[in-house]
């Protein structure tokens, strides 16, 4: 797994009930490799301009993510989890590399808006 991974994992939602999703590695985390993940979510209507990335069936490198359907990299829903965590299925596909850079810039500019 490296930065720009997108892998599947059991989520626990909001309500206690675990699903698998999927999740972008936005990045490979200092000293003990931990994976800074942003989830993956097929609910369109809830992007935030300017700081959510879509990935639209269709569009050049879709294909690439592993993905069966259009969605976005939500990164307001950052978490942190261990490379080895046992709830991590594997990894189904690749982002772009120019969406992965655009996302880090959009979650810094997001940090330093706030």
């Amino acid at each position: 797994m490296i930065a720009g991974s997108i892998i599947l994992l059991d989520f626990v939602q909001s309500n206690g009930v675990v699903k698998k999703r999927p999740a972008l590695v936005v990045a490979i985390l200092p000293r003990f490799s931990d994976l800074l993940l942003a989830g993956i979510s097929t609910q369109l209507h809830q992007a935030i301009p300017q700081v959510d990335i879509e990935l639209l069936d269709g569009q050049p490198g879709f294909r690439d993510s592993g993905l069966k359907r259009s969605s976005i990299v939500r990164l307001t829903l950052l978490s942190r989890i261990e490379r080895k965590d046992p709830s991590i299925f594997g990894t189904i596909g690749t982002l772009d590399p120019a969406l992965l850079i655009r996302a880090k810039r959009n979650l810094a500019d997001l940090i330093l808006r706030a």
